[in-house]
C-alpha cells in the first residue's frame, strides 16, 4: 500500500511541475486586463487557445499561448490608447471612456466618430453591441508559485 501511495504522489508531483498553462489560465489573464483597463465598457465575449510553445532560457521556463478572442462593447465608448502608452502616457488596448451625450461622437458615422475620438487620444469608437475579433499571444513565466501570465 505504501508503495502505491508513493507512486501516486510521484505522478501527481510530476504532473504538477510539468503542467503548462491552460486555456482557462489564458482567459483569466485577458479578462483581468480588459476589466482593469475598460472599467466595464468592454467585455470578453469568447476566448480560444489556438497554439502554445514551451521554451526554456537559461533554466527559466516560459510558455507562449496563441489565442483568438472576441470583445463586445457594453456601452458606446472611445477606446484604445496604445499610442499614448507608447509615448509615456497612460493607456492600453482596452482603455476606454464612455461617450457622453453632446460630445459629437454618438453619430454612428464611423469616420467622423473616429476623428473625434482620435482628437481626444483614442484610436477608435465602439458602439454598444458591436463585437470585434482579435489574435494575440499571452506570455507565461514559471515561478515558484506557478505560471504567471502577462500581455505586452
Amino acid at each position: 500500500m505504501l508503495k502505491w501511495a508513493s507512486l501516486l504522489l510521484g505522478i501527481l508531483v510530476f504532473a504538477g511541475c510539468c503542467r503548462q498553462p491552460s486555456e482557462t489560465d489564458g482567459k483569466k489573464v485577458l479578462e483581468a486586463r480588459i476589466r482593469s483597463q475598460s472599467h466595464g465598457l468592454i467585455e470578453l465575449v469568447s476566448f480560444e487557445k489556438t497554439d502554445g510553445v514551451r521554451r526554456e532560457i537559461m533554466g527559466q521556463k516560459f510558455y507562449d499561448m496563441e489565442c483568438t478572442y472576441v470583445i463586445g462593447f457594453t456601452y458606446d465608448c472611445m477606446w484604445d490608447r496604445r499610442a499614448l502608452a507608447l509615448m509615456g502616457g497612460g493607456g492600453g488596448l482596452f482603455s476606454a471612456v464612455r461617450i457622453e451625450e453632446g460630445r459629437g461622437v454618438k453619430d454612428r458615422n464611423s469616420d467622423l466618430s473616429r476623428q473625434i475620438a482620435q482628437a481626444q487620444g483614442y484610436a477608435s469608437v465602439g458602439f454598444k453591441g458591436k463585437q470585434l475579433k482579435f489574435k494575440t499571444t499571452i506570455n507565461f513565466q514559471k515561478t515558484e508559485k506557478g505560471w504567471v501570465g502577462s500581455m505586452d
